[in-house]
């Protein structure tokens, strides 16, 4: 009977040790999913800011190239507006008589 107790005993022994690997591998099967879970909503988290930025970066671009259009077509008026003085423009003259020295203004005809 001793006996009997007795390999109940180990076989009782050896089910717990059993059972608690297998828990014990249930609760590292467990961290496990938790930690996916977690780097799945990370991905996602990055993913969407990613996009985000994507979007501003775009709206930027297409912000500046209309500033550098507007800022193009500026000194292009900015030209035209120098070169339409530019033949209007009077310069400083000093007229050379034979008794007296008159100032006076010199302009440019095209």
């Amino acid at each position: 009977m001793a006996e009997v107790k007795k390999s109940a005993d180990v076989l009782f022994e050896e089910k717990f040790k059993f059972e608690s690997i297998l828990t014990g591998k249930d609760m590292r099967i467990r961290h496990l999913d938790l930690e996916l879970l977690r780097a799945t909503e990370e991905i996602a988290c990055r993913k969407i800011a990613i996009d985000h930025m994507s979007e501003n970066l775009l709206a930027h671009e297409k912000e500046c190239s209309e500033l550098a259009g507007k800022l193009s077509m500026m000194k292009q008026q900015i030209i035209e507006s120098e070169t339409g003085f530019g033949m209007e423009k009077k310069y400083g003259c000093v007229k050379i008589n034979k008794l007296k020295n008159e100032v006076c203004t010199v302009s440019r005809l095209a």
